[in-house]
């Protein structure tokens, strides 16, 4: 299947306090924790309902039939699989749980022929941190719904029009089964860091370092403290030290040729800066290959033009080149 290229990174205001885009991350995230079934899943960040633009900022999973997810989340997965993220400041109310399904419904009638998409072949998945305790009990009181806590932290709805509808609270998940999830949060764990960045160092196909990077940038701004305290830790900062080793070491050899030492805990630093740049870069190519021009790109990523602008023009360019490639175009003489 084809790949969809969705890494992203939290957002960065121009002016006033700065908005935290969490969709990108949570789409990076989700490509993670099914990162096993790659060739089966395609995934689509934001879908256009209808001939009108209406644009819902949903991620659509769409499997390969035949195939069983054994994912805890994606074992419901049938063909077309609808994810609605909510922060961890957001609600989840009865009314965004009927709109979400109210989409459902509509993306089931927007084949491309009558009942082209069977109902019963798409499921919804809410995610959001906290439990959503009075939701639930509007949907088990009022509606009569049958709600079953299928694995820790999963909650299926039952009822009768789609293929499946289930709440993930990721605070109620294993961290150690779904880091990717459970790193979409403000209140991480110290043992919590640790397994995000050892699980990081994992990988090593591009895109999914992306992927990864994206996680980490909102994990790290959202709990500053705890990777604070990392930092504080030998082997947190070595294993960080070995995520981001090829631009930690390329910018080491650029500053022994100026005379300047590079210890641990400024590598840290700069990975943590590699890996900013490297997501916006990725974001920054997505928006070109939809045609958004650098004034939108800056206006979207809520970025300064004369930050958007040096990798716009190196992107424009070389088309074809990759984030790395771009990466030390931009910032070959930064450390």
């Amino acid at each position: 299947m084809d790949k969809a290229h969705l890494p992203g990174q939290p957002g960065k205001s121009t002016s006033g306090p700065k908005k935290t885009q969490w969709h990108p991350p949570f789409c990076a995230s989700m490509r993670l924790e099914f990162n096993k079934y790659k060739a089966i899943l395609d995934y689509y960040m934001e879908y256009a309902l209808n001939t009108k633009p209406l644009l819902i900022d949903l991620l659509v999973i769409r499997k390969a039939s035949g195939i069983q997810i054994e994912n805890e989340i994606g074992r419901i997965f049938k063909e077309y699989n609808i994810f609605e993220y909510k922060s961890p400041d957001d609600g989840l109310s009865i009314d965004d749980f009927f709109k979400t399904i109210c989409y459902a419904l509509l993306y089931k009638s927007d084949g491309e022929a009558v009942d082209a998409i069977d109902s019963l072949d798409v499921t919804v998945t809410f995610v959001r941190a906290r439990k959503p305790v009075k939701l639930l009990d509007i949907l088990r009181d009022k509606y009569g719904l049958l709600i079953k806590e299928r694995a820790a932290g999963i909650y299926e709805v039952k009822e009768a029009y789609l293929g499946c509808v289930q709440i993930v609270v990721t605070r109620e998940l294993n961290p150690k089964e779904h880091i990717w999830l459970t790193s979409l949060d403000d209140q991480m764990k110290k043992e919590d860091v640790r397994t995000l960045i050892t699980e990081a160092g994992k990988l090593t196909e591009k895109d999914d370092r992306e992927y990864a990077d994206s996680v980490l940038q909102i994990a790290m701004m959202k709990n500053r403290d705890v990777f604070q305290q990392g930092k504080e830790s030998e082997n947190m900062c070595q294993a960080f030290w070995e995520l981001y080793a090829p631009e930690i070491e390329a910018d080491r050899r650029k500053s022994e040729e100026r005379g300047i030492e590079i210890g641990q805990k400024r590598g840290m630093e700069i990975g943590q800066k590699c890996g900013e740049r490297r997501t916006l870069i990725s974001l920054i190519i997505k928006k070109i290959q939809r045609g958004q021009d650098i004034l939108a790109i800056a206006d979207v990523l809520e970025e300064p033009e004369d930050v958007v602008r040096p990798i716009y023009e190196a992107v424009m360019e070389a088309p074809n080149a990759d984030v790395g490639q771009i990466y030390e175009k931009v910032y070959a003489n930064c450390i």
